[in-house]
């Protein structure tokens, strides 16, 4: 399985970041600037396939940087994205995600 090579760098907010080669299977998720979510780009080389623009990866550990696919899970909407931070917030310990649906 081959894997794009590019450029890495930090977005505004502190993300990974990789520049995506035109001829990369993934190029349909690159932003304006050819860049995409280092994140986003190892849950689609997971998957397979390239990610939906609606769809949001979260950092279960909350560390930004750690991107490790352990690390990873997809929400298909930000809706669920939300409520999960906003329980994490209230101070809820235990929760579960499971095929972008939360337990708690």
């Amino acid at each position: 399985m081959s894997k794009p090579v590019g450029l890495t760098a930090k977005d505004g907010n502190g993300y990974n970041v990789f520049k995506i080669p035109k001829d990369c299977r993934f190029s349909a998720m690159k932003n304006i600037d050819g860049y995409v979510l280092t994140a986003r780009l190892i849950m689609a080389e997971y998957l397979q396939r390239p990610l939906e623009d609606k769809e949001v990866v979260h950092h279960i550990n909350g560390n930004i940087n750690d991107n490790k696919i352990e690390n990873l899970t997809l929400f298909n909407g930000q809706s669920k994205h939300v409520a999960l931070h906003n329980k994490l917030r209230k101070g809820i310990k235990y929760i579960t995600i499971k095929g972008g649906n939360l337990n708690v």
